[in-house]
């Protein structure tokens, strides 16, 4: 039996802990985030780290640069609180979610990372995470102010990486017809 076939059957389910492996992101499911060609589909790994993205979710993040860690996005960055039209909500929902991944992977270092350097530096961030509970990512609706397509209104679903403990497939689609334009014109944005 190889390695990782021993490690899953000394674990159960609940107990599964992200490896460093499991910053990685399989080649097979790099694949499937390209046969989204209209939806924004995005690889998040336990500290809520975009590790792969479709061109879509890139053109989507591109008002962020390099930066692709979502809590950090969201508490450091000065365009966040502009893009993210419900950015309360979003906050809110991201330090749960991180919560959540720190409870499920206590000795996940990239959590333990990205919690030590936003409360240091965001006292609102120290704040929401000394009250927050532990919950998923929240209402799989968000909204954008996107600087080169405008609003974008997104219906996420979230998909568990069987073999990738920690690390979440999430797939926006558009909410409308607009939207969807504005997918589209992002698409166009990702080929130029």
């Amino acid at each position: 039996m190889t390695s990782p076939d021993n490690e899953f059957l000394r674990s159960d389910r609940a107990g599964l802990e992200p490896s460093s492996a499991g910053l990685s992101v399989h080649p097979a499911l790099r694949q499937l985030l390209d046969a989204f060609p209209r939806a924004a589909a995005f690889v998040l790994g336990p500290a809520l780290d975009v590790l792969a993205a479709n061109r879509i979710a890139d053109a989507l993040l591109a008002p962020f640069g390099d930066e692709r860690s979502l809590p950090r996005i969201l508490f450091t960055h000065p365009a966040a609180r502009a893009v993210f039209v419900e950015w309360p909500f979003v906050v809110s929902a991201t330090v749960h979610a991180l919560r959540l991944n720190a409870d499920r992977f206590p000795s996940e270092p990239t959590i333990a990372a990205v919690v030590a350097e936003l409360s240091a530096g965001s006292a609102e961030f120290r704040s929401l995470w000394a009250d927050a509970p532990a919950s998923g990512l929240g209402r799989p609706y968000k909204v954008f102010a996107h600087p080169r397509v405008g609003r974008v209104e997104l219906t996420y679903q979230t998909f568990g990486v069987e073999d990738a403990p920690g690390q979440q497939l999430l797939v926006g689609t558009a909410e409308s017809l607009a939207s969807q334009d504005a997918i589209d014109q992002l698409a166009a944005l990702a080929r130029a």
